[in-house]
Order: structure tokens, then sequence, then C-alpha cells
């Protein structure tokens, strides 16, 4: 991995070609859809959050009665449950 001071170096070395790479980055960026592919992700994320809630209720919910289930059935060993 190149430290900054090569990074740097190089930049000096040929600035006509990095002034040329950072245009090329950057007009390529602009096209790109990149605040719609984020407000794509947003908004499937935020779908998926309320069912995912859900699920993890639900979990939560079991583990509790089956640690109740546990407690009960250690209290008294004779009685079945």
């Amino acid at each position: 991995m190149a430290s900054l001071e090569e990074f740097e170096e190089k930049v000096r070395s040929a600035p006509l070609q990095s002034l040329g790479l950072g245009l090329a980055a950057g007009w390529v960026l602009t096209q790109l859809p990149v605040f719609r592919l984020l407000g794509l992700v947003a908004r499937v994320a935020l779908a998926l959050l309320k069912p995912a809630l859900l699920v993890f209720g639900g979990m939560k919910a079991w583990e509790l009665i089956q640690a109740r289930r546990a407690g009960n059935s250690q209290e008294s060993p004779g009685n079945p449950s």
C-alpha cells in the first residue's frame, strides 16, 4: 500500500497526468447515479427494518418463555411441565 509521501511524489512527477486522472474520475462520478443508489439502499433498509424488528422481538419473547420454563422446572422437579 502506497503511503501519502509516495502519492505526493507521483503527483509532483506527473502533474498533468494526475490532473487528467482527477478530472476523469470526477466526470465518471458525476455520471453515476450515486445518490439514487444510496436512496434505493436506504429505502430497502427501511422497508426491511420492520420485519427484522418483528423477528427480533419474537426471538426475544421465545427466549424469555424458555427461560421461565427452565426456571419453573428447576424450582419444582416433581411438577411436570
